[in-house]
């Protein structure tokens, strides 16, 4: 285990020999913010409300570019899904309207006899014979 452990962290050696640890990654700082010349404490107080509030302001701009792309997102799905209940309630109907088809198309049959059971001979002599053989084990299996 504890092999498996060193293998996925792997040390750097220094040029005197001895293991260290993997330089940390660090955040990219942001540039200075140039606030000018500052003439009291007033002046100080001021000018870093003025920053801190564009930080701000920039941050409520980001917030609500991404508002907008969720929204955006949002009315797609719905979209989405408004045209998926559609196409289900299309299939719905065409699938009652098949079903009632052939309700209709069985109903003379319900009262006739059932077909007779169909040999595997039958089924050769259907694939390897004639018409006329063919026309006989059709007319034998509909009765």
């Amino acid at each position: 285990c504890r092999d498996k452990m060193a293998a996925k962290r792997s040390l750097s050696t220094d040029s005197q020999g001895a293991d260290l640890p993997p330089p940390k990654k660090t955040s990219l700082l942001q540039a200075p913010i140039d606030i000018g010349q500052a003439t009291g404490e007033e002046d100080l107080s001021i000018k870093t409300l003025q920053v801190q509030n564009r930080k701000l302001s920039e941050r409520l701009q980001e917030r609500n570019h991404r508002a907008d792309q969720l929204e955006h997102r949002l009315l797609q799905v719905e979209r989405r899904r408004s045209e998926e209940l559609h196409v289900m309630a299309v299939l719905k109907r065409l699938l009652g309207s098949l079903h009632q088809q052939t309700r209709a198309l069985l109903a003379p049959l319900e009262g006739a006899a059932p077909l007779k059971p169909v040999l595997e001979e039958e089924w050769e002599r259907l694939a390897h014979g004639s018409a006329q053989e063919r026309e006989e084990v059709v007319s034998g299996v509909l009765g």
